[in-house]
């Protein structure tokens, strides 16, 4: 082969290899899919710490929201969340340092950071008469409590009196709601607790109480209840409100389970005649008789919630809320209807047994959300 023919065939043979590169580099490498992710699920919460009140805020340290929703600090009513201070909106997700401006006329020394959702107008709470209800996690609402200081000093409870033809002169608070005596308590010492602090709340007061006209200054004073609050007393006995007494000046619980009375000046408890004369003719008769018992309905619980009686007795459940609710049993043994602020619905237990109940606007059965339980003993 001469050298020019020896020349072609090998600068064929280059182009030939470099075209054969170009194909082998030019064929992608295939490449795996990324495997689909799961959407993280949003587990609502609040976190927030014991503080120091500044310039009427409190800071809410940490919310998480599943939308939209507002946090809503409550002042303390009967151990638990009771009148609205002051509302924030916050956002979807993760919230940090959220400030709430707060009524500090109203506030209590522990306060409840509740979640709630922002589920109508965006922006506007809508609660209680609306659809912005509480945040429920596991049948519980997310409202952890918190102590505050640096409020404004607070005046003592002051305490009154006031004469009615039936009852003659007896104590009452500034309002004018009604004050009761426990004869089951120990002097200067309270003996009710739990549910019965539920139906019977106690006078409670940030200060030295202070005495009205007619009042005799030298009886009051005060007891330490087991959770670190203070009680007023008067002549020794602990006073007490009683959850169905809806206006100033209604005496419902006189002579309550023959344990409950008013107090006169001195002190002492107030029985009628009619009273003294049942009371003396009282012992002959062993046989247990019915009794009635008192369940209120709250804005957003039953109190008390749970209420041991015996078969024959009547549970009668009477609204103070300010919308509607439902008395329903979990086995559909008793149902109220729709019940509006101020009705009642009564039902006499006639079979022993344990029966759940619930409202069928803000909670289910199994004790869910909004929910009691009546215990009835043969």
């Amino acid at each position: 082969m001469d050298y020019k023919a020896y020349t072609r065939w090998s600068i064929l043979l280059m182009i030939f290899v470099l075209i054969l590169a170009g194909c082998q580099a030019a064929t992608p490498t295939p490449t795996e899919e990324p495997a689909p992710t799961e959407e993280m699920s949003v587990v609502p919460a609040v976190s927030v710490s014991d503080q120091e009140v500044a310039d009427g805020m409190v800071t809410v340290d940490e919310i998480v929201s599943d939308g939209p929703g507002w946090i809503v600090i409550h002042a303390q009513a009967n151990g638990g969340p009771g009148s609205i201070l002051g509302a924030a909106a916050v956002n979807d997700g993760e919230n940090t340092g959220v400030t709430v401006e707060i009524d500090t006329a109203g506030a209590t020394k522990t306060l409840y950071a509740m979640l709630h959702t922002d589920a109508g107008e965006v922006g506007t709470l809508e609660f209680p008469d609306g659809p912005d209800t509480p945040v429920n996690l596991d049948g519980q609402v997310i409202t952890p409590p918190f102590e505050v200081t640096g409020m404004p000093e607070t005046m003592g409870a002051p305490v009154h009196m006031v004469e009615t033809d039936e009852f003659g002169t007896f104590l009452v608070d500034e309002d004018g709601y009604t004050l009761y005596l426990f004869t089951n308590d120990d002097p200067g010492v309270s003996n009710c607790y739990e549910q019965c602090a539920d139906a019977w709340p106690p006078l409670l007061t940030e200060g030295e109480p202070t005495a009205g006209e007619g009042v005799d200054e030298t009886l009051l004073g005060t007891t330490e209840r087991d959770d670190g609050s203070l009680q007023v007393t008067y002549n020794d006995w602990p006073l007490y409100y009683y959850f169905d007494d809806p206006q100033p000046g209604d005496v419902n619980g006189q002579g309550a389970n023959d344990v409950w009375y008013v107090l006169d000046p001195a002190g002492e408890m107030i029985m009628t005649e009619m009273m003294e004369e049942e009371a003396m003719d009282e012992g002959g008769d062993s046989e247990m008789s019915a009794e009635t018992f008192e369940v209120g309905i709250e804005d957003s619980r039953f109190t008390p919630g749970e209420v041991t009686i015996n078969v024959g007795d009547t549970v009668v459940w009477t609204s103070s809320a300010s919308f509607n609710h439902t008395v329903t049993s979990d086995d559909g043994t008793f149902s109220s209807g729709t019940l509006s602020g101020g009705n009642s619905f009564d039902f006499t237990f006639t079979e022993p047994g344990t029966y759940a109940y619930y409202c069928d606007f803000h909670g289910g059965p199994g004790g869910t959300g909004m929910s009691g339980v009546i215990t009835v003993n043969p």
